[in-house]
């Protein structure tokens, strides 16, 4: 069985007119605003499955500093997985510095993500409350993992390589290269990661 682990699955609204939310999004911007960077929404994501054999994903957004953005991607995502729950596995993505990160976890979970992820940061920020936020949200993965068996936490690790590439981030992150621990779970434990560099 082959499994794609990355994969970003659009609303159809924002893969037919993607710069109507470059606004405020940076990152998204940086990412997808070269004409090369191609997005696609779920009927596109399983007829390339199809094509090349690909048998399941693991699905997700994108880290939107919009609320109401990330919100509909989240619920488009879910809604992608309940009519393809054989081949997809969703996953709740958002801005994991926004003041509203955490709630937005619990309301995923709550509507049946299979975790968290990806959680990226493209910018610069404040370690304290970078560490205070991911956390945060391991917590309630990690809750929420207690009572149901799910609870799969997705940290994207940014590093600079090389040269910039059209649709690939160009920092580093906000921590540079630190060893950092992150809470996993499985049902009923806790354990630690080991070091992740970023």
């Amino acid at each position: 069985m082959t499994i794609d682990f990355h994969v970003h699955s659009f609303p159809p609204e924002v893969v037919a007119d993607r710069e109507r939310f470059f606004d405020g999004e940076p990152a998204f911007r940086d990412l997808y605003g070269h004409p090369k960077a191609r997005l696609v929404d779920t009927p596109a994501l399983l007829e390339a499955m199809d094509q090349n054999g690909v048998d399941g994903a693991v699905i997700f957004g994108f880290p939107w500093k919009n609320r109401e953005t990330a919100r509909r991607h989240n619920d488009y995502v879910l809604e992608s997985a309940a009519k393809n729950s054989r081949r997809l596995i969703p996953l709740a993505c958002f801005d994991p510095l926004s003041d509203w990160a955490v709630n937005e976890a619990f309301r995923c979970l709550e509507a049946g993500v299979a975790g968290l992820g990806e959680l990226a940061v493209y910018e610069a920020c404040d370690v304290v409350p970078f560490l205070w936020t991911f956390d945060a949200c391991a917590c309630q993965r990690t809750r929420w993992a207690s009572v149901s068996g799910k609870g799969a936490f997705w940290l994207t690790i940014l590093l600079p390589a090389g040269f910039h590439v059209p649709g690939r981030a160009s920092h580093s992150g906000p921590l540079g290269r630190r060893p950092l621990f992150l809470r996993t779970a499985q049902k009923g434990s806790v354990g630690d990661t080991g070091p992740c560099l970023l």
